[in-house]
């Protein structure tokens, strides 16, 4: 966080307007009282660590103004998910395990269907609500999932704006 806040001065760019901080929302939601009324949050390779990502959604989505928009960025399930979901209706089955490094918390399933009813138990509006998988493969090296060759996955980009 030191050096991410030291090259956003160096760069000219006043705290007041971007600023790192180290917490656990999920373990204290009132960790960073004044952070609210955000545009947007975005929250990237992150959902499969997390041991209650609808709670950290949650709290993401409580601090956004309404009308704000939280995205997910992160490894699709295994069995490739679907390609385009809209969170008024679904165009595929996704059910995957992303248990492939050490420190990752063993997530079942991060399908259109699971990030829809998260988004909208936080408090987001589904109708525009957007699930697609990325189209190329990342390869993870093998000593990141403990597996001779590593793996290829896909990534997945979510997105629902706050009611």
């Amino acid at each position: 966080m030191d050096m991410y806040n030291k090259k956003a001065r160096d760069a000219g760019i006043e705290p007041e307007k971007m600023m790192a901080f180290t917490g656990d929302l999920v373990a204290d939601e009132r960790m960073f009282p004044d952070l609210h009324g955000f545009d947007i949050v975005v929250v990237s390779m992150a959902l499969h660590h997390v041991e209650d990502p609808a709670k950290l959604l949650s709290e993401l989505v409580r601090r956004l103004k309404p009308g704000g928009v939280v995205v997910a960025l992160d490894w699709a399930p295994s069995d490739g998910g679907t390609h385009g979901a809209h969170g008024n209706h679904d165009h595929g089955h996704a059910h995957g395990k992303l248990s492939f490094a050490a420190h990752t918390i063993h997530r079942e399933d991060l399908s259109p269907q699971t990030l829809f009813a998260w988004f909208r138990d936080a408090g987001c509006d589904l109708s525009g609500a957007y699930y697609v998988v990325v189209g190329e493969a990342s390869h993870i090296p093998e000593n990141v999932v403990n597996s001779t060759g590593g793996v290829w996955k896909n990534l997945f980009l979510a997105y629902a704006r706050k009611d």
